[in-house]
């Protein structure tokens, strides 16, 4: 993440403020796959698993690929992840 500061000067015998984070808000991203008939019906059956210890939740199908997304991601970047490259072309097969 880019850390970008704003430079506030006073004069006179006002104290210098910290510097200011400018932050910048980015768009989230949709990325569309597809997925065999087979898998969303593992996904369906265990969205009905959940359901079942949080009835008060609501997940769907999109919510259940979005937090393995973010793991792996997140599995990537600590380097938890081995032969990312070689899993991903075997999966494509």
């Amino acid at each position: 993440m880019d850390r970008k500061f704003i430079q506030i000067s006073a004069y006179g015998d006002q104290e210098e403020e910290e510097p200011q984070r400018k932050t910048s808000v980015k768009k989230p991203v949709r990325i569309e796959c597809k997925i065999k008939r087979k898998q969303a019906l593992r996904l369906e059956v265990m969205l009905s698993d959940i359901e079942e210890l949080e009835p008060a939740r609501i997940f769907q199908v999109e919510d259940v690929l979005q937090i393995i997304y973010c793991d792996f991601i997140y599995r990537y970047k600590n380097g938890s992840l081995k032969n990312v490259l070689e899993s991903i072309m075997n999966r494509l097969r």
